[in-house]
């Protein structure tokens, strides 16, 4: 999977960034964030997603290996390039 990824990832990020400048997100007004715990080469690391919930396109996401709130600040910090929405909907 990984060799995959390495050799279309700049393709999928040039369709992507294409399709996101056309995006319009103003009508949206709630968004979702998680984080899961996932292992790389056995080591724990946390991966940090927001969506929003209307269009269910990933407006940030990050990769840390810690939980701290500085991670959670830079994933919202990031998906405000999208605007704000009326709320946030998380798991806690």
């Amino acid at each position: 999977i990984s060799k995959w990824i390495k050799t279309f990832d700049i393709y999928f990020k040039t369709i992507g960034d294409e399709l996101s400048k056309d995006l319009y997100l103003g009508d949206s007004d709630e968004w979702h964030a998680d984080e899961t715990i996932i292992k790389i080469a056995g080591e724990k690391f946390y991966l940090w997603v927001c969506i929003d919930s209307e269009t269910r396109f990933v407006l940030s996401w990050n990769l840390n290996k810690s939980r701290g709130s500085d991670c959670a600040f830079s994933l919202f910090k990031k998906a405000s390039a999208f605007g704000s929405p009326k709320s946030i909907v998380t798991d806690g």
